[in-house]
């Protein structure tokens, strides 16, 4: 994370990210995997480069190889572990989509992720190319009004997006990306009341973005319940020391440090 952004590597970061699940993951297994599949799709491009049958052609051989939206187990951690996708071939938008796109990119058309919250997109790197790809949904071509579609399903009222969205892209940034996907690991792991995995995610995050006030008050609560108390005062010290003192997060942080006090 103290790369470049322009340097940094979607897939290395995700291999990475995989590993604290997964600590003998190999990241040069996951390449292989990728490898492997875009010489299988190779063979059946169309003969001349039409960006939208080349398209039709990578979603076709992934659907064929079984490559599909885990909606059955959608908060299945594993969704998030891209050496998981490859062997399961199931995942959540986010990594589905960094599969196509690593897939894509060997066959010679770079494609973006598009940041919509509640749902993950994937573009065409070619600003010319006005249309989403949903690796979530089989890799189905997306215009705007079926973006809007799956985005009103989603939340269950009316969305509308701006005509010039998909004119004027704005490809998520590599941090940003790596951090959305700790993200949807994170909220998995609250609601899973599993603590140790959500202070490494947590911790993942910081590295993301440094000096993030709500991320430090987060680590120092995973801490805290798993009862690593002086870490805990430690992060939750400094965390006071850099918010404003009237805020309501402030406040309760410092009943957290007291009720520590008085177990002590």
């Amino acid at each position: 994370m103290q790369e470049p952004d322009d340097s940094l590597d979607l897939l290395r970061g995700a291999t990475l990210i995989a590993r604290h699940r997964h600590p003998l993951l190999r990241h040069e297994d996951a390449v292989d995997q990728l490898d492997d599949l875009a010489v299988q799709i190779e063979g059946r491009m169309p003969g001349a480069a039409y960006p939208l049958r080349m398209l039709q052609t990578i979603s076709r051989h992934l659907r064929e190889r079984g490559f599909r939206g885990n909606s059955g187990d959608y908060y299945d951690p594993d969704n998030s572990c891209i050496n998981r996708v490859l062997e399961r071939r199931t995942g959540i938008p986010i990594t589905l989509s960094l599969v196509y796109m690593e897939v894509a990119k060997r066959l010679g058309l770079p494609m973006v992720g598009v940041n919509i919250p509640g749902h993950f997109f994937i573009t065409p790197a070619n600003p010319e190319m006005e249309f989403l790809v949903d690796a979530f949904d089989g890799g189905e071509i997306s215009f705007l009004q079926d973006a809007e579609a799956t985005l009103t399903n989603i939340y269950k009222r009316p969305v509308q997006l701006d005509p010039a969205f998909l004119s004027r892209k704005q490809p998520v940034p590599p941090r940003v990306f790596l951090a959305r996907m700790l993200n949807n690991l994170k909220q998995i792991y609250n609601l899973r009341r599993n603590y140790a995995d959500a202070y490494a995610v947590s911790c993942y995050l910081r590295a993301t973005r440094p000096g993030d006030l709500d991320e430090l008050r987060d680590s120092g609560v995973y801490l805290y319940q798993l009862g690593r108390y002086p870490e805990c005062v430690e992060a939750l010290t400094e965390f006071l020391a850099r918010s404003p003192a009237d805020s309501e997060d402030a406040e309760k942080v410092r009943a957290l440090l007291r009720s520590l006090d008085q177990r002590s």
